[in-house]
């Protein structure tokens, strides 16, 4: 798969996939306690059998719930036991006599709180939070929060509160919204306050992130606010809420200084590609190659600029290389050719040449799309490309008019 310059500056920033379930270990006992032990987390263990209805409830309805995977991977190492096969000897030693039983157990195999039966998702959460409150971090948590809620409006606090949730993968943006929103405007400055929005804003409409924006003549704090941008685009599409789209553009707006549009326009095929609307998708990306993209591949452009002028060749590479895997249209696809290849006669490389051919071939014209990667398989030959196999295992795929990918 090809990526744009910006897409890999984001996928190698982000601190983590969120995960939509629970995600059970499947480690050896002792290795999971000498792991909760060096994390200093409690053990979740799922106690069930093969034939329990309610364990499978628990499965169905509960476990794979995302607010449920969110907490319970932050807080807790989660491990299943089945108390028939390959579990007998933690339902021995914990006394489970019914199922589904929830163990909450230290590094020391100390038993810390249990539960028994099933629960829906809202008292299943409530059931983590009674033994997260039990571990020393989750003691400290709540006397750190019945300060703030006294008053005690202290960074130091603030820090020391918002470093243990984002340990634990809790909610933070409420608190971190009470307080920089209630800060006079001249402690927001303070350095200290400036990193408490750097390292908790989540989205762009949010108190966190304007100061980020606020502050983005330091480096520091526009990359950051960059970041953020991308993520929340792709969790509003990953969700499917269009309706964000004109706030993530007004975030947009606040960040850049020159070629706004251009930007925008680049940030909306992000969207589309997340959301996987292709038909959306293809309207927007063929438009932004139309006015931003074609207009800059030009030899003067690559004398003038020859950095931005190759993250725009690659780009185009990229958003032709989409095409041929998601798009139908073959007006649109016959257009993104003829994009591609233009570039390509500007400026030869294997990837132009073999994304032309694949779009040929996408479009039925064999004879073409061969030759194409033909000379792909030739150019990434002689510059010595790692990726040469690819192009010859493609290149007899064609020839053998199997599909390609």
């Amino acid at each position: 798969m090809i990526l744009t310059v910006r897409f890999l500056l984001v996928l190698c920033l982000l601190p983590g996939l969120t995960v939509a379930q629970i995600n059970f270990q499947k480690k050896a006992w002792k290795d999971v306690l000498a792991e909760a032990k060096i994390q200093r987390k409690l053990i979740f263990v799922d106690v069930y059998t093969d034939w329990c209805g309610p364990c499978k409830m628990l499965d169905r309805e509960v476990f794979r719930n995302s607010e449920v995977g969110k907490r319970f991977n932050g807080q807790f190492i989660n491990y299943k036991a089945d108390a028939e096969h390959g579990g007998i000897a933690i339902a021995s030693q914990y006394n489970v006599r019914a199922y589904p039983t929830g163990l909450f157990i230290n590094g020391d195999g100390e038993l810390v709180h249990t539960f028994v039966g099933y629960r829906p998702v809202e008292f299943f959460l409530k059931e983590g939070e009674q033994a997260f409150l039990r571990t020393n971090d989750g003691i400290d948590l709540a006397f750190y929060m019945q300060s703030y809620e006294e008053g005690n409006r202290t960074p130091e606090l603030m820090r020391a509160i918002l470093k243990l949730n984002r340990k634990y993968g809790r909610d933070r943006e409420a608190i971190v919204e009470d307080y920089l929103t209630k800060l006079p405007a001249d402690s927001l400055n303070k350095l200290v306050n400036l990193m408490i929005a750097y390292e908790n804003a989540e989205r762009v409409d949010s108190k966190a992130f304007s100061v980020l924006v606020a502050n983005k003549k330091d480096v520091r704090f526009l990359d950051r606010a960059r970041i953020i941008l991308s993520q929340d685009i792709n969790r509003s599409a990953e969700n499917r809420r269009e309706d964000r789209l004109p706030v993530l553009m007004t975030a947009v707006e606040q960040l850049v200084d020159e070629r706004v549009d251009e930007q925008k326009a680049d940030y909306q095929i992000q969207f589309y590609e997340s959301m996987k609307q292709w038909d959306q998708y293809a309207v927007q990306a063929e438009a932004y190659v139309k006015t931003h993209l074609a207009p800059s591949l030009t030899l003067e452009a690559k004398t003038r600029d020859s950095t931005t002028f190759w993250m725009n060749y690659y780009k185009l590479c990229n958003i032709g290389w989409s095409f041929f895997k998601e798009v139908k249209d073959e007006a649109k696809l016959k257009a993104m050719t003829d994009y591609v290849r233009q570039a390509n006669q500007l400026t030869e490389t294997p990837n132009a040449m073999g994304v032309c051919a694949c779009l040929l071939y996408q479009m039925g014209q064999k004879e073409q799309a061969v030759q194409w990667q033909e000379k792909a398989v030739l150019l990434s030959a002689q510059t010595g490309a790692s990726d040469v196999d690819a192009y010859k295992d493609r290149l007899k795929r064609m020839q053998k008019g199997k599909p390609v990918q």
